[in-house]
């Protein structure tokens, strides 16, 4: 069952902004995924690939939805954002967004080992009743 995006509006414009792109980012998924469900395990699939993702070496389904992926990132990004959608080429929405996360959420070993040590420089205080 997909949910009538009319009445939900649609999400807001991503202006390349690297410091707003986490939130941008999940809103959009949610808003994809109202379209179609689909969109869930197509955007796990993107953000596990470290290699590009041409609308060629995709499924019949997902190639459609690659398409409408990318005529609606079209219409919300302005910017450096915008350029890397219309250079990953027409109906390329898969790529495209694979690009964006590249770009603006990337998987660097740094973000992770910042993680890593604020969880283990953690301090745990014991409090007996």
């Amino acid at each position: 069952m997909t949910v009538d995006t009319r009445q939900i509006g649609k999400p807001e414009q991503f202006k390349s902004d690297p410091a707003e792109y986490s939130d941008w980012s999940f809103v959009f998924k949610v808003h994809m995924a109202c379209i179609s469900a689909s969109y869930i395990g197509l955007f796990e699939r993107i953000e596990q690939s470290r290699v590009p993702m041409p609308n060629r070496l995709l499924s019949e389904s997902d190639k459609a939805l690659s398409a409408q992926l990318c005529y609606v990132l079209a219409m919300l990004a302005k910017g450096r954002a915008l350029d890397i959608i219309q250079n990953s080429g027409p109906g390329e929405g898969v790529d495209a967004f694979r690009k964006l996360e590249e770009t603006y959420h990337p998987k660097l070993a740094s973000r992770f080992v910042g993680s890593l040590s604020l969880i283990l420089t953690t301090k745990f205080c014991l409090t007996l009743n």
